[in-house]
């Protein structure tokens, strides 16, 4: 009997020890852990009273329009079988949420700067809904929005998201939005290059000059790719908002193109004669030939391919 206590007593004890070992060692398990929700996309804490005042929006707009915040935080092309299925078997989401309209504008940026998305995402997943959420919020060019969008630039310091954020800014295009671009396309490397490309987002002559002034400080390639990306979309007529055409701009931006186009490298130049027939400005394509009659031989080659793209595109 009392060796049967004994077993018992040691069976127990060693029952208890592998229970426990078990739940030590059952966490470092991915299937031993239900998926978390991921966290805010924006790392950077807006200010207090910032963020206290989108909260507050968000529970107006909540009790306003909740089929919309239902439908931001539950987004098809984050679905695994639904991207599967696609041609590119990816996932997006950029199209989805700009055809929400002004009314996802309250919840994408709950979404992006408060709560998060409220189920776990790979990290595909997860590079999308980003993306998406700030092309979206951008493409709105909504005042509210301008808080959430200088500090995703600012997060971000010059990679591909900040692009798009500053973007998103150059579409607000106020005095304050271009000063702050201009300011930081004095500087240089990435976060120059992202600055750049947002200020062509707005079509304003302060915007324009901003480009112009930082391209013929410099003869640094990615830097000239960029004024160049800024200076194609701010002077192109297509590209500019019915109602706030400028008819400066073609001209300012082509002749600037042009003189960055005769100093810039191959790769630079490709991109330089992109934007000149971006612009359209057809006076441009008669200022080339009169500099093909009196140029060097070694300008010759790269002015001829400048000649024949203005050609096809002022046809």
């Amino acid at each position: 009997m009392k060796s049967l206590r004994r077993i018992t007593t040691l069976s127990r004890g060693t029952t208890a020890a592998l229970l426990a070992a078990i739940a030590t060692v059952t966490p470092t398990f991915a299937w031993a852990q239900a998926p978390a929700p991921i966290g805010p996309l924006l790392s950077r804490a807006l200010p207090a009273a910032e963020r206290r005042a989108l909260e507050d929006e968000v529970r107006v707009a909540r009790v306003r329009s909740p089929s919309v915040f239902a439908r931001v935080v539950d987004l098809q092309g984050l679905q695994r079988a639904n991207y599967l299925s696609t041609r590119l078997r990816r996932p997006t989401v950029t199209r989805e949420l700009m055809s929400l309209g002004v009314d996802a504008l309250v919840p994408m940026l709950q979404t992006y700067a408060l709560t998060g998305y409220p189920r776990a995402l790979d990290v595909d997943e997860r590079a999308a809904l980003e993306v998406g959420l700030l092309e979206a919020i951008g493409a709105l060019a909504d005042r509210r929005a301008e808080t959430t969008l200088r500090a995703a630039f600012e997060q971000h310091r010059g990679d591909e998201l900040s692009v798009v954020a500053a973007r998103g800014l150059g579409r607000l295009c106020g005095d304050g939005d271009v000063a702050y671009l201009a300011g930081l396309a004095q500087s240089r490397g990435a976060l120059q290059n992202a600055a750049l490309e947002g200020l062509g987002a707005c079509h304003r002559l302060p915007a324009v000059r901003a480009i112009i002034q930082a391209l013929e400080a410099t003869t640094d390639a990615p830097a000239v790719i960029a004024a160049a990306h800024g200076l194609a979309n701010a002077g192109s007529t297509w590209g500019q908002q019915a109602g706030r055409r400028v008819d400066d701009l073609p001209a300012l931006a082509s002749d600037a193109l042009l003189r960055a186009y005769l100093r810039a490298s191959a790769d630079a130049q490709y991109e330089l004669r992109i934007a000149m027939a971006s612009v359209g400005h057809r006076p441009t394509l008669a200022r080339v030939e009169e500099l093909l009659r009196s140029a060097p031989a070694a300008q010759h080659a790269a002015l001829q391919s400048l000649h024949r793209a203005l050609q096809l595109a002022t046809r």
